[in-house]
């Protein structure tokens, strides 16, 4: 269940959040910096190759002079990408987007590489932040009055922090190949600013009167390359049904063995300790059942432990 107030209305609302989550990240990502070049200064000194140690050793002098222009840089990016998103996210329902051969072009390399880089990057960050994403893109469908977004149209998918990111460290870096280092170097500590700038804006959201049931995230299980919940379900459903099978099966032997056994009370042992055929061949109902349900490694070691 969602709950709003009149504060919804407010227009400056959407503007407001925006503007929070670029400054938000831009400062996280500002004040990582001088570990972030402490790191790549690190491995430059580890590096072998000499044109590996050049990268980083450019790529920690740049990142750490240029970390002003990367915070507002950041920062204005996110803003740019995050407005574009919005209009495709609120215009999806009235316009279909139009494809032509004349409007798609050809990737190089550079930029290739870098794509894959920020999908990686955003598959990561998706993983990391379900919850928190789920509650902030909910609380911006609210607001906007549309339906749940896909991820290529949200405003606030991974993907835009990731992308944000990116492009602000090459409009100072022309080196394809230093760009990479600088972001890739970013992908740890972007696991923990992005959830955490998720959250503050949650919060803000709520401030305003704009809350969102945490069950009907919890009711649904997130499946994903990680943790496949159906194959383990099944195994378990598997197990469940074995139990009970083998359950069932002693149940009707124990039962069979309650009915019979007044009658054999008086002559079930007889001198000498030897036990009379009825018994024996109670029990060997009741070992033949067990050994069905055994695996062929269990039956040999329970073979042994009879012998």
């Amino acid at each position: 269940m969602h709950t709003t107030s009149l504060s919804v209305l407010d227009p400056t609302l959407i503007e407001g959040v925006r503007t929070q989550l670029a400054e938000d990240f831009a400062r996280r990502i500002f004040d990582t910096i001088p570990d972030i070049s402490e790191c790549m200064e690190f491995e430059a000194e580890a590096c072998n190759n000499a044109t590996g140690k050049k990268r980083f050793e450019r790529a920690a002098q740049l990142l750490y002079a240029r970390r002003r222009d990367l915070q507002s840089q950041v920062s204005a990016v996110l803003r740019r990408i995050f407005d574009e998103r919005l209009f495709c996210m609120i215009d999806a329902g009235g316009r279909k987007a139009r494809m032509s051969l004349a409007g798609m072009t050809l990737l190089s390399d550079e930029r290739l590489n870098e794509e894959i880089a920020v999908n990686h990057c955003s598959r990561r960050l998706k993983e990391q932040s379900e919850f928190e994403l789920w509650g902030l893109t909910t609380r911006i469908a609210i607001v906007t009055g549309i339906d749940y977004p896909k991820d290529n149209q949200n405003p606030v998918s991974p993907q835009v922090f990731a992308q944000a990111l990116m492009e602000a460290i090459g409009s100072f870096e022309t080196d394809a190949a230093v760009r990479l280092v600088i972001f890739r170097t970013f992908g740890p500590v972007l696991l923990e600013i992005v959830p955490a700038v998720y959250t503050a804006a949650n919060t803000s959201f709520t401030a305003r009167g704009i809350d969102v049931d945490s069950a009907e995230y919890f009711g649904r299980p997130v499946v994903t390359s990680e943790r496949q919940l159906p194959i383990a379900q099944e195994e378990a459903a598997g197990a469940a049904k074995l139990n009970r099978e083998l359950t069932l099966a002693l149940t009707k032997i124990l039962t069979k063995s309650e009915i019979k056994m007044p009658a054999l009370s008086a002559t079930a042992q007889e001198p000498g300790g030897q036990t009379t055929p009825a018994v024996s061949g109670q029990m060997h109902d009741a070992r033949l059942a067990l050994q069905q349900k055994l695996t062929r490694d269990e039956q040999v070691v329970a073979a042994h432990s009879k012998a």
